[in-house]
């Protein structure tokens, strides 16, 4: 139940992440060049995006494979409630990736940090 634990601090912590731009992001070119900025962001949505749906797909299928087995021997409860963070987290990990881009390529990211 602890390792449940953390695997939901982790996907919200990452979702949350994705709100800001914190995710998966090399600052190395775009700090440089400036026009590199949206198409860069964009690339990386698009991976980060891929990545999340196959991550909610996954944890999907495990959820559902779950609903026929027997309750966890700690707390009595079923599997399939652990396993549902895993898609829940991906699934707000994909809502903060398209804000995100969104945010970046319509200049709204400059109106949230107050400059």
């Amino acid at each position: 139940t602890v390792v449940v634990g953390f695997v939901l601090i982790t996907l919200l912590a990452a979702a949350l992440s994705c709100r800001e731009g914190g995710l998966v992001s090399l600052t190395l070119v775009t700090d440089r060049f400036q026009k590199t900025e949206k198409p860069s962001v964009i690339l990386i949505t698009v991976l980060s995006y891929y990545f999340s749906v196959i991550l909610f797909k996954y944890g999907m299928d495990k959820v559902i494979t779950q609903l026929e087995t027997e309750k966890n021997l700690v707390l009595n409860w079923p599997e399939w409630i652990f396993w549902s963070f895993v898609p829940i987290g991906a699934g707000c990990m994909i809502l903060h990736l398209i804000e995100y881009c969104l945010d970046v390529c319509f200049g709204n990211k400059n109106d949230k940090e107050g400059k």
